[in-house]
């Protein structure tokens, strides 16, 4: 459960993205779920609530197919003679806001948002070891295109 703690505090800190559907967060629910599963990301317990917390277990075909898209996914200037090995994200926030836009009509928005906690290996000049790097956001928004295909694939969203 600290680990869990742990990860949910150190996510503050990294770059979230976003995006709004004009839908009611019930109906969005299980189709993020879907995507974060086939890109090989486990849900993690976290007590239940509009946020999920994943954690990245396997490599999947789409995972692979994603992560070739992403040029720069996480800060990770090596300096001097230097490499990062094995930079992965190593744990996924994804929460769902609903949003009541107009309380006559009961129409509502689900914002989507995405933060991932990357972590890999420094090798460098005057570094080498374990650490965690910052994400550009790049993957976020993969992420989030991918979950809003799958919402309008369902047919559940009217535009593309």
């Amino acid at each position: 459960m600290k680990l869990i703690t742990l990860a949910l505090l150190s996510l503050a800190a990294v770059a979230e993205e976003s995006m709004r559907l004009p839908l009611a967060c019930g109906l969005v629910d299980w189709p993020s779920h879907e995507v974060m599963s086939a890109l090989g990301f486990d849900v993690q317990p976290s007590g239940g609530g509009a946020t999920m917390i994943y954690a990245h277990a396997y490599r999947t075909r789409d995972w692979n197919q994603v992560w070739r898209q992403v040029k720069k996914p996480a800060e990770a200037n090596a300096g001097l003679f230097g490499y990062i090995a094995g930079l992965r994200p190593r744990f996924a926030e994804l929460t769902l806001s609903g949003i009541n836009v107009n309380w006559r009509t009961g129409e509502q928005h689900c914002e989507v948002r995405l933060a991932l906690d990357y972590n890999g290996y420094r090798r460098g000049f005057f570094t080498e070891g374990p650490e965690r790097f910052r994400s550009t956001g790049e993957l976020e928004r993969k992420i989030l295109e991918l979950i809003r295909l799958q919402v309008w694939a369902k047919g559940l969203l009217a535009e593309k």
